[in-house]
């Protein structure tokens, strides 16, 4: 007699409901979303299951755990904002950066040019 593991038995633990006279498992939580062939689909963990047994499903086959899909969804678009955000902050500090260094470049070179002209009409009038 082969003994079962303990994911395995944890695994025959867990039974579907019923929803609408349809057996369904319930979903745990929504890890990921990805376009593939051209269909959104999420990475699905189920209640009582181990990593391993996470699925990609469509959209419309999660309609009972729409809340779970939102909830991910605004989670998604809160980082997709930092990320955007952070993008952002980089480009005005280059920009901000570069203009900074426009700026104090040319405030030098018009010293320079004020300084030399000093010392030219300076020792323009002295012989030696």
């Amino acid at each position: 007699m082969i003994q079962e593991t303990s994911r395995e038995a944890e695994k025959k633990e867990v039974k579907p409901i019923e929803v609408e006279g349809v057996k369904e498992w319930e979903v745990e939580k929504i890890l990921n979303k990805r376009k593939i062939r051209g269909v959104e689909r999420y990475l699905v963990r189920w209640k009582g299951f181990m990593a391993e047994s996470d699925t990609w499903e469509r959209k419309e086959d999660l309609k009972n755990a729409k809340e779970l899909v939102d909830k991910f969804e605004r989670r998604l678009g809160v980082s997709r904002m930092k990320e955007v955000d952070l993008i952002f902050s980089y480009f005005l500090f280059l920009f901000l950066f570069s203009f900074q260094f426009v700026f104090l470049y040319s405030i030098f070179r018009t010293r320079v040019r004020v300084r030399m002209t000093r010392s030219r009409h300076h020792t323009a009038g002295h012989i030696r």
